[in-house]
């Protein structure tokens, strides 16, 4: 069951980049046929759609986590020294 999943998922997505390979109206087809910017779109689209919405709960706690930390710190450093 696993590999089947894991081939269904590889055809959806190889659909999905052939959909965005392909030059849509008035393109020229020397620009959308470049192997990297294709990649780096769908990519940077993949991103956005699913990683983004995980991830930005946790770079939002690390970055509360080093403030407070810093700001701990930085009180008892200068508790310490007066």
């Amino acid at each position: 069951m696993k590999g089947q999943l894991t081939i269904l998922a590889l055809v959806v997505g190889l659909q999905a980049f052939m959909a965005m390979a392909a030059p849509q109206g008035d393109e020229d087809p020397q620009e959308s046929s470049s192997w990297w910017s294709l990649a780096r779109d769908y990519a940077a689209m993949y991103y956005e759609d699913h990683l983004k919405s995980v991830t930005d709960s946790y770079v939002q706690w690390a970055s509360e986590y080093y403030t407070s930390v810093k700001d701990t710190a930085t009180k008892q450093w200068g508790d310490w020294w007066s």
